[in-house]
């Protein structure tokens, strides 16, 4: 199933000032992910799901964590939403049980409640404290909200923003939540039982070339870069840059901050 959702011509990107930036290909994405999906699968098969639960996943890009969800609950209805048609294309070649919705979050009309809000977008989005106000407002009594995010703390950033720099680039990383931020918006919104999981991990790439095929699936959502500057981005400003995370086997380790939230709503 799939319905779109038609956002305002002034409102089309994930952020105002990224309306004109190049949307990432799908299919790319699709193939440069794996960090992302085995998160996902990490977090979510730890979590006792109910029988019979309505799901929702907001920013679920191509499709693929909704699909594993639809795998750990056969039963479950789950509904999918991004604000990239070429990614909901993709994602409903997956699974037409799932409801594919092409649009914001705050701009659905769904005369719905969830047992279970799932995201893994939340530094992508425009206004990431009206995403969690939404999802909120979305959920059952005692339903769970779900988030794995790369907060704005997280040193993986300052890595991309020091390649940034060399082309007088600036990123979006300011409109980022930092771990306390999202926790106590959370606690504004009367969600409760909020349990916030904080760790440093590493992100290992086989290669230059893999790590550069990573960054090109998201980088035009964290910089306004102009689609002909990002070759020359990652050959050159990315390539330099990460030779201080170069390891003698020649991978490349850049640690990151991963936060896994928990809460409910009363």
């Amino acid at each position: 199933m799939f319905f779109m959702v038609i956002p305002d011509i002034f409102n089309c990107g994930i952020s105002m000032s990224k309306q004109f930036v190049v949307q990432p290909s799908a299919n790319h994405y699709r193939l440069n992910s794996k960090i992302q999906k085995d998160l996902a699968q990490e977090f979510l098969g730890k979590y006792s799901f109910k029988p019979g639960s309505i799901i929702l996943d907001i920013g679920c890009r191509d499709g693929h964590v909704a699909q594993q969800l639809s795998q750990m609950v056969p039963e479950a209805n789950i509904y999918a939403i991004d604000s990239s048609s070429s990614m909901i294309e993709c994602a409903q070649t997956l699974n037409s049980k799932i409801t594919w919705i092409c649009g914001h979050i705050e701009d659905v009309k769904l005369d719905i409640k969830f047992d279970l809000i799932f995201s893994m977008s939340l530094h992508w989005m425009q206004n990431p404290i009206t995403t969690l106000q939404t999802s909120s407002q979305f959920l059952k009594t005692n339903g769970d909200l779900l988030l794995i995010t790369f907060p704005q703390e997280s040193p993986y950033w300052q890595f991309i923003d020091d390649a940034l720099a060399q082309h007088s680039i600036e990123s979006f990383r300011k409109q980022m939540l930092t771990t306390d931020q999202i926790a106590k918006e959370l606690e504004c919104l009367n969600l409760k039982n909020v349990e916030v999981l904080k760790e440093i991990r590493l992100s290992i790439y086989e290669d230059i070339t893999k790590l550069k095929n990573y960054i090109r699936g998201w980088i035009s959502y964290y910089a306004p870069i102009e689609e002909n500057d990002i070759d020359s981005f990652l050959d050159n400003s990315i390539n330099k840059s990460a030779q201080k995370f170069l390891q003698p086997d020649n991978t490349y380790c850049i640690p990151y901050l991963l936060v896994r939230i928990k809460s409910k709503s009363a």
